[in-house]
């Protein structure tokens, strides 16, 4: 991180704000595996058309997101694996302290000594 520029860092702050929003995330959970419609992406987001649109046109303007339109349809997919693979780290280590601090919280109820 040291050798990155401020402008660099401004655009980092801009990227991860803007993954910083619970049905943003599910967005992108639901285009983990490929392309969607917006119709596709409501459905596993569970969200409602107009705030489908409003978080993809985010996503879109800090390019994280990127579509295509095929006739009527308008198909949305994560614009770079990279993307994919820092969701899945993170979401990963948040599981993991979740599970681990859980486990601990039992122990403690179970009187066990850690």
């Amino acid at each position: 991180m040291k050798t990155l520029t401020n402008e660099t860092l401004d655009q980092v702050a801009v990227f991860l704000k803007s993954m910083a929003e619970t049905t943003r995330l599910k967005i992108l959970r639901s285009l983990h595996d490929g392309e969607k419609t917006v119709s596709e992406i409501m459905e596993e987001s569970e969200a409602n058309q107009s705030n489908v649109s409003k978080h993809l046109a985010l996503l879109t303007a800090a390019h994280i997101v990127t579509f295509r339109k095929n006739g009527t349809s308008v198909y949305y997919k994560i614009s770079d694996p990279n993307i994919t693979d820092i969701c899945d780290t993170v979401c990963r280590s948040i599981a993991e302290r979740i599970r681990q601090e859980r486990v601990m919280l039992k122990n403690i109820q179970k009187g066990v000594a850690l």
